[in-house]
């Protein structure tokens, strides 16, 4: 059987393999933003819907 999964559910499936690596870490959101010099609120934003542009992964160094 023939199985399409379309871009949203591949990028909730990457934003929750993110989160439970993150978590195994024992990292917060936080300590993921401050390493990484992404913004903490995208990463919320990213691991909650699964959605985040380019522009939201450029660090602001």
């Amino acid at each position: 059987m023939l199985s399409l999964i379309n871009e949203s559910d591949v990028m909730q499936d990457v934003a929750e393999s993110i989160r439970a690596h993150r978590a195994s870490l024992g990292w917060r959101q936080q300590d993921l933003a401050d390493c990484s010099g992404v913004a903490v609120a995208t990463l919320r934003r990213f691991e909650r819907t699964g959605q985040i542009g380019l522009q939201g992964l450029s660090s602001s160094s």
